[in-house]
């Protein structure tokens, strides 16, 4: 292997089971165990059998490789580099955001691949945002559930031909899995939203949209990509690691230019819910009365959950409910009633309160 260091570096990083895997999903066959070290496999009666080692620890496992993509390549008809790439991927999830019409090339203007680039990105923490906790948008940093997840994806090569955005994704936990589930939902729900726009806010703020990873983040994502200087549109899709029982479901959702107001229309339906929502119904526990004596309102603190997280909300009771809900305080009782949910700055009120319930069980 003269010559080929940057070779043995990639080889050195495939697995045992990302081989294994690629060459049964290439049509390779498992013959015979070679003892406890290795599985002999053929491609064809008249192709030459190659083994696959059960570890990766034995000294020459790297030359051995080599020599083993050597007859894959031969025997597939492929370039050596294809299948040494593909090899590499084999234990990943690939997320590819396709340009749908580059230049013959495959080239792009340079500011709209960092906008491309960057959006992805975006892309991607919109779903990671939305895998634990779905919102309808999101603000302020994010959960370590996410933060894990990102660090783990890698940027990989764009191809031949055409302009695309490879974002490398491990397959080996279910976290993993969990946010790539979101983003295909989300990505699907938003699809089937934009063919529907005309009834746009019911669309977008339905309980299932918004479930399936939709939210403003994942919309202001797509929709920026959009804006980039590109002619036409876009094509996200997921190419699943060849480990496991997905490989060879197919995922691919376009968008195109004439999408992008219908976005952008759509990310401000979602952020307007987060931060108005009429006719909101609140439960929780009081945490807080404030009155002055001179004064015959009284101003709580509700401890309850708005858009799926548990924060205090700001109530001005007249005096006959002020009371009741100071009974339910001091019995530790809960309590439930309905008003117009606004956010101003970080605080949470919620204006013109009716229905008042006390929850007598608790």
């Amino acid at each position: 292997m003269n010559g080929r260091i940057s070779e043995s570096d990639v080889l050195s990083k495939v697995t045992p089971r990302a081989l294994r895997a690629y060459v049964e999903a290439h049509g390779w066959r498992k013959v015979e165990p070679y003892g406890d070290v290795a599985d002999v496999y053929a491609f064809g009666s008249d192709s030459p059998e190659i083994l696959v080692p059960m570890s990766s620890r034995f000294a020459d496992y790297t030359l051995r490789l080599w020599q083993m993509v050597t007859v894959l390549a031969d025997t597939e008809e492929r370039e050596r580099e294809d299948i040494l790439r593909d090899l590499t991927l084999a234990d990943l999830d690939q997320v590819r955001v396709r340009v749908t019409d580059s230049h013959a090339d495959g080239s792009i203007p340079i500011e709209a691949g960092v906008v491309l680039v960057q959006q992805s990105w975006n892309m991607l923490v919109a779903a990671a945002r939305s895998a634990w906790q779905p919102r309808p948008a999101f603000n302020g940093p994010l959960s370590k559930k996410s933060r894990k997840y990102l660090k783990s994806v890698r940027l990989g090569q764009t191809e031949q031909g055409s302009f695309v955005i490879n974002l490398l994704c491990p397959s080996d936990e279910e976290i993993h899995r969990v946010m790539l589930d979101k983003l295909v939902s989300g990505l699907r729900a938003t699809r089937y939203a934009v063919d529907r726009a005309e009834g746009l806010a019911q669309f977008w703020l339905s309980t299932e949209q918004i479930d399936s990873g939709v939210s403003a983040n994942l919309c202001e994502a797509v929709g920026g990509m959009l804006g980039a200087e590109i002619d036409s549109g876009i094509d996200v899709s997921v190419r699943w690691a060849l480990i496991g029982s997905r490989a060879k479901e197919k995922v691919g959702i376009q968008f195109d230019k004439s999408h992008a107001p219908v976005l952008e229309e759509a990310s401000r339906v979602l952020r307007r819910e987060l931060r108005e929502q009429p006719h909101k119904r609140i439960k929780g526990y009081v945490n807080s009365l404030a009155r002055q004596q001179s004064d015959r309102r009284g101003r709580v603190s509700i401890k309850g959950r708005v858009n799926g997280s548990s924060t205090s909300v700001r109530v001005d009771f007249g005096p006959e409910d002020y009371h009741r809900v100071v009974d339910a305080h001091d019995r530790r009782r809960m309590i439930s009633l309905e008003g117009d949910l606004m956010r101003e700055g970080r605080q949470w009120t919620l204006a013109n309160p009716r229905s008042l319930v006390i929850l007598e069980d608790g």
